[in-house]
């Protein structure tokens, strides 16, 4: 596939620009100072605290694998796109340099069922690439809750 560099901003988009002003420490820590108002006895704030710094952690990172992820996704259609047009350039040049309109029409159909062929190629990689960026990120945030309520269970005791 040929890669192109391409003039649209929204083609050469770093998805990744979106979270590099979310601060996980920050919102944390506001997090934090709420909690600490809340003083509840016979509850291990810290052991709480550690808690949420993990899911925190886990959902950063299952959005910076969706966004990579989606990034490269949409490369692919870029190239796919590139691919096409000059696919097509050539089959029409093709067409036009024809002796026959019989040969011509014969050009066209097999252009065409080229073409749809290679669509449908195309389309189930990208669902197959979509559907692994979201197991992948699902997977994180599944294993992180699971964690979790393994973590609060431990505490469920300490309290009275």
């Amino acid at each position: 596939m040929a890669t192109s560099t391409n003039s649209n901003p929204f083609l050469n988009f770093d998805f990744t620009k979106i979270m590099a002003g979310f601060d996980a420490g920050k919102m944390f820590g506001e997090f934090t100072k709420m909690a600490e108002q809340y003083k509840a006895p016979a509850v291990d704030l810290e052991a709480l605290m550690t808690v949420q710094r993990q899911n925190f952690a886990a959902l950063e990172t299952a959005n910076r694998m969706a966004m990579e992820g989606f990034q490269a996704m949409t490369q692919h259609q870029v190239e796919f796109l590139s691919d096409s047009v000059q696919e097509t350039r050539d089959a029409f040049d093709k067409v036009s340099k024809s002796k026959s309109p019989e040969d011509a029409a014969t050009q066209q159909v097999d252009f065409m069922k080229t073409a749809y062929e290679k669509s449908v190629a195309n389309l189930r990689e990208l669902t197959d690439m979509a559907s692994e960026i979201v197991s992948e990120a699902s997977e994180v945030i599944t294993s992180r809750v699971s964690d979790g309520l393994n973590d609060l269970k431990k505490q469920a005791p300490k309290t009275k």
